[in-house]
């Protein structure tokens, strides 16, 4: 089934998200949806974050992201209940910013306030908001969106990703032994990536600095409840 997005100026028509895509998501750490959008429908979406930067809690700043990201909520949600949305970033390598990541694996959640919780730690804070290495279980729980704005391939600094090395938080040593079984995860602009955060991934920097490499990454984390912590979430978002 589609979904018909409407934005001023803008339309997206959108496929939803289906239990194989899950069932791959679970099993190997990650799972391309391949036109999720309709890649001729994002060019007016291109040319409205055109010269954008690197933007943590995107959300805050783009409004014309927030139905795209609520419609991928409201399709994860129908195999995860009570998901909610934590972080959002707009990513782009350019001739102006470009970089490369060495593996690892995402490790925090945002909350509004720190407090000292069993299990919770160690504590950072990014733009002023607190971030905290939740348990395991936690970690386990989530799950990321990647929607490609732009095309992602060998040139302009790809994800890769290590399948199955989403199960267990890895030291150095491991990820040295592991990081031969990678693969480079290409997409083409509308794909959209699902992935663990714990499964290992890295990127090296644009080699075709003309072109931008633009992702809009979500966090989400399905029934989480704590006597202390309360999440933090997009303004508008919900």
């Amino acid at each position: 089934m589609n979904r018909d997005i409407f934005l001023p100026g803008l339309h997206f028509k959108m496929l939803k998200i289906h239990k194989q895509h899950i069932s791959k998501l679970e099993d190997k750490g990650y799972c391309l949806v391949k036109s999720f959008i309709q890649k001729e429908n994002l060019e007016p979406l291109q040319q409205s974050l055109n010269n954008t930067q690197n933007s943590r809690f995107c959300l805050n700043i783009f409004p014309e992201l927030l139905p795209i990201a609520r419609d991928i909520h409201r399709s994860l949600s129908e195999h995860y209940p009570q998901l909610h949305l934590n972080r959002s970033l707009l990513f782009n390598k350019t001739s102006q910013k470009n970089w490369s990541v060495l593996w690892h694996q995402d490790l925090t959640i945002c909350v509004k306030k720190k407090h000292d919780a069993e299990g919770y730690g160690p504590w950072s804070v990014k733009e002023g908001i607190p971030h905290v290495q939740p348990p395991l279980n936690i970690l386990n729980s989530m799950i990321t969106a990647r929607l490609h704005i732009d095309d992602s391939n060998e040139e302009n600094g790809p994800l890769q990703v290590i399948p199955y090395s989403h199960q267990a938080i890895h030291n150095r040593k491991s990820i040295d032994r592991l990081k031969e079984k990678s693969v480079v995860v290409t997409a083409q602009k509308g794909d959209l990536l699902l992935m663990k955060p714990l499964i290992l991934h890295a990127s090296s920097s644009s080699l075709n600095q003309n072109k931008n490499r633009r992702v809009l990454h979500l966090e989400f984390l399905p029934s989480f409840t704590h006597s202390k912590l309360e999440l933090i979430h997009p303004r508008n978002f919900l």
